[in-house]
């Protein structure tokens, strides 16, 4: 049958009545014939057909975590046994490649059902720990019956869910971070998903994140309002209203972060007053959102352009002293509640070596 078919009401096949797969070929049929995301996710109900698309996956991951969970409050030996009953039965996750083009034509508009985002995020990270699994045992030890594209070479399958993830973390998850109201629950789910990823790859992701922003005017909008939103509010921070405004601050951020954090920085730079209000405002900040941060720090200390010495060849620039006297009162806060990474030792030695300048 031809695509053209599927569409037809003659071929008594539409799109409430198609199959899931089927209708994920009809919505990227019509998105190479210039339909617009938009539309597209709402005259084909793109949140039903993902949601279709992950529910067997989503069980599997649902179940496995209260497996887990009853076996931290079980006897000892039926912790025994049941861990021995879930090495053997334990489920292969994969995924079709129609939910991944899914996700990549909706885009942002993802935003709009924040449950379905946090199962698409749950599901992604299911996935890719089922393939790190599947390459630990060597293709053994998985029920054959649940293993889609039948034997796999358990290293491709890996290289392969890897680029998956991150296609959907790129081009549809943090982009539509930017548009849900501060809600820390969902970026602690992608943070789950970022997470099992090494630091160069997330830090890539973020600066293709910020770059993707640019031709998506909603997407664009929510960051200059962000930016715009910080700066007032930072115009106000004080120790009188710390606890206040710290709060409207981490809430901006959990929305925005890249935009929040890169604006903050730059305030940082240019008024070393701000680092103490700044620094003890921060404390709200989720993982998600520290990690944003290393990176924003890692790229104003590569970027170019800017001396590190003053004129007399001794003294440290202004911008680099705030930077480094902000990163460490940072450190302290942070390492006491052991979110960082080794990254911000790293941070620190770079900032004071000299002989790097």
């Amino acid at each position: 049958m031809a695509r053209g078919d599927l569409r037809s009401p003659e071929a008594g096949v539409g799109v409430e009545a198609a199959e899931p797969r089927m209708r994920a070929e009809i919505i990227l049929y019509s998105s190479t014939s210039g339909y617009a995301n938009f539309t597209l996710y709402i005259s084909f109900d793109f949140p039903r057909v993902i949601e279709k698309s992950i529910s067997s996956a989503y069980n599997i991951v649902r179940q496995t975590h209260l497996q887990s969970f009853g076996l931290t409050s079980g006897s000892s030996s039926d912790a025994m046994e049941s861990t021995d009953t879930s090495s053997v039965n334990r489920s292969f996750i994969d995924l079709p490649r129609e939910l991944f083009q899914m996700l990549a034509s909706a885009g942002p508009y993802l935003h709009r059902d924040a449950v379905l985002l946090q199962k698409v995020c749950r599901v992604l990270r299911g996935y890719y720990l089922s393939a790190l699994e599947f390459v630990g045992n060597g293709g053994g030890a998985v029920n054959p019956e649940s293993c889609v594209g039948g034997n796999r070479d358990p290293r491709m399958h890996l290289k392969e869910a890897r680029s998956r993830v991150e296609e959907a973390l790129g081009t549809c998850l943090l982009p539509s971070l930017q548009l849900i109201p501060a809600n820390p629950a969902v970026g602690q789910e992608i943070w789950e998903v970022m997470s099992l990823l090494p630091y160069e790859v997330r830090y890539r992701l973020y600066g293709e994140w910020e770059k993707d922003d640019e031709r998506i005017p909603m997407v664009l909008a929510a960051r200059q309002t962000a930016k715009l939103d910080t700066r007032r509010i930072l115009k106000r921070l004080a120790k009188e209203n710390l606890k206040q405004l710290g709060r409207m601050v981490a809430k901006l951020a959990h929305a925005n972060p890249m935009t929040v954090l890169r604006t903050i920085v730059h305030q940082i730079e240019a008024y070393r007053d701000m680092i103490a209000p700044v620094v003890d405002a921060f404390k709200y900040l989720t993982q998600l959102e520290y990690d944003v941060l290393e990176y924003v720090v890692i790229e104003r200390l590569a970027q170019g352009g800017r001396e590190k010495l003053k004129d007399d060849g001794l003294n440290l620039s202004d911008w680099l002293q705030s930077l480094a006297s902000f990163w460490g009162h940072l450190y302290v806060l942070v390492s006491s509640l052991q979110e960082f990474t080794c990254n911000a030792s790293y941070l620190i030695w770079h900032t004071f070596t000299y002989d790097n300048f």
